[in-house]
């Protein structure tokens, strides 16, 4: 009867330390993969990092190019101010030149008409 619980209990000591070689092995390839997953996101964290300042650079151009827009938009909406402004003088330069013509028409009639009676 001892001989049979011997036989019993060793049996049993063998499958537990065959359950706890196979525990240890499943713990190790878990080790092995929260490592490897460790790694992974620290790539990817690194990754998300440069993603990130990229991001704040193309945001930082893109304000800046807005800016610049508005400038553009400014400095057009003067130039078209000012060459509306130069094309009014233009126009009013034409008048008093044509005004000036008429005034020196009839003072040299008038020095004619002068002279004739003088």
């Amino acid at each position: 009867a001892q001989r049979d619980e011997l036989e019993s209990v060793k049996l049993e000591l063998a499958t537990a330390v065959a359950e706890k070689g196979q525990l240890l092995k499943g713990q190790e390839e878990e080790r092995a993969r929260s490592e490897e997953l460790l790694e992974q996101l620290h790539c990817h964290q690194s990754s998300c990092q440069s993603l990130e300042e990229r991001l704040k650079e193309i945001t930082a151009q893109r304000d800046e190019l807005e800016s610049v827009k508005l400038e553009l938009a400014t400095a057009v909406a003067e130039k078209e101010q000012l060459q509306k402004g130069q094309e009014e003088e233009r126009a009013r330069s034409e008048e008093l030149l044509e005004q000036l013509h008429c005034h020196q028409s009839r003072c040299q009639s008038l020095e004619e008409r002068l002279k004739e009676i003088t």
